[in-house]
């Protein structure tokens, strides 16, 4: 049986990348300590800037029928060099399995201390308001709030 070590020394396919897609995006996240959930991706820059000294390598990729995948990667250190963990999604856009496998705990805090100054969002809740607020203009499919779930327009107090 493959050890975690046998696929860090596996040959990898193309270039080594500093695409942040391929860690975290609306199907699976192997940083939620970034992001906190699958789908808040967007607050992340799209690339590891170069000075960061971090990079992806891809070991595998399998697309079964154009929407299933299977893709193991590791994320590395190119200052020490070495592989700071292994991750692997599979499925629906690779959404259906994700497992990730931390081998390096210092260089792994090191690293999602350094993509932590890549957040662009702000830590307040943008969706906070009053239960008084007023939902104007919310449709369904085409239709209108009140007209999908019955409810009366109600009177300006």
């Amino acid at each position: 049986m493959a050890t975690i070590q046998h696929i860090y020394q596996m040959p990898q396919i193309g270039p080594d990348s500093r695409d942040l897609y391929i860690l975290t995006n609306p199907w699976h996240n192997h940083l939620p300590e970034l992001t906190g959930q699958v789908g808040a991706y967007q607050n992340l820059g799209s690339e590891i800037p170069e000075h960061f000294e971090l990079y992806i390598k891809i070991h595998h990729r399998e697309i079964f029928d154009c929407e299933r995948i299977c893709e193991i990667g590791s994320l590395w250190s190119s200052f020490q060099h070495k592989p700071i963990m292994l991750f692997m999604h599979a499925g629906r856009g690779g959404a259906d399995e994700e497992y990730r496998f931390i081998t390096d705990k210092i260089a792994f805090e090191q690293a999602i201390n350094k993509l932590a100054s890549l957040i662009t969002g702000t830590k307040e809740l943008p969706d906070l308001c009053s239960p008084d607020k007023k939902i104007d203009d919310l449709y369904f499919y085409g239709r209108k709030l009140e007209d999908y779930f019955g409810i009366l327009e109600v009177e300006d107090e």
